[in-house]
């Protein structure tokens, strides 16, 4: 497999006995499929930009760090990436959708949102050129977010946030596609650059592996009532 068309997912941990079962599903079909842990994605931030990486390591929920890992393995080195939740349905499939690479940059998967009646993007499965300066203004834009997070709690503590807003699926929303549109259409700017690929045609499941879950460990739950960041040690 070349580089562009490596699978991996991301663990926040060295620990990979609780996505034992996602490993093997895929590396039975992809003896390659990789695991990008905590460590690996500092050193790919340290390189790229020092200034975040402090507040990357003080990011409290892992989901959120796993959205600002995914598109810095993305950038540096392409592929597809998936949660550790997902499953392969159609080998082949997913081959096919490697081969969009050779004429877009990124690949974006889609489903239909009924709380926000339309079509919006997950970041849960990507495909994406190593370099793609598409990848990259998601990632400026996430840290971006990041760091201005991390300011407005180091003044005033807790205040209601969305990690979706800040560092996943609604970063894509914003900078790809028209949020007016209801069909998840993609930004004049991004023709022939990206493609989507809506969930029923994906050959990919989504929430297949959740045992790593406990209860109340979700992000969406986590974020209610604890600030995005740990206190900065002295």
């Amino acid at each position: 497999m070349t580089a562009r068309s490596a699978t991996f997912t991301y663990w926040d941990s060295d620990d990979l006995g609780a996505i034992s079962a996602h490993r093997e599903h895929w590396r039975g079909y992809f003896p390659a499929h990789a695991v990008v842990t905590r460590d690996a994605a500092r050193r790919l931030l340290a390189h790229r930009s020092p200034r975040h990486l402090e507040t990357f390591d003080r990011i409290a929920l892992p989901a959120c760090r796993s959205d600002i890992a995914r598109l810095l393995q993305l950038e540096e080195e392409g592929g597809l990436y998936v949660d550790a939740h997902c499953a392969v349905l159609d080998s082949d499939g997913i081959l096919a959708r490697h081969h969009l690479l050779d004429s877009v940059d990124l690949v974006v998967s889609t489903r239909h949102a009924p709380n926000f009646a339309r079509t919006m993007p997950h970041n849960s499965i990507v495909w994406c050129r190593p370099g793609a300066p598409v990848v990259s203004r998601l990632l400026d834009k996430a840290l971006d977010n990041l760091a201005a997070k991390a300011e407005r709690e180091r003044v005033h503590g807790f205040e209601a946030y969305h990690v979706w807003d800040l560092t996943g699926p609604g970063v894509f929303w914003r900078e790809l596609f028209d949020v007016e549109a209801t069909e998840g259409q993609l930004k004049r700017e991004w023709d022939g650059k990206v493609a989507t690929i809506f969930e029923t045609h994906n050959p990919i499941r989504r929430h297949v592996f959740v045992g790593y879950r406990g209860p109340g460990d979700h992000w969406s739950e986590r974020q209610r009532s604890e600030c995005l960041f740990n206190t900065p040690r002295t």
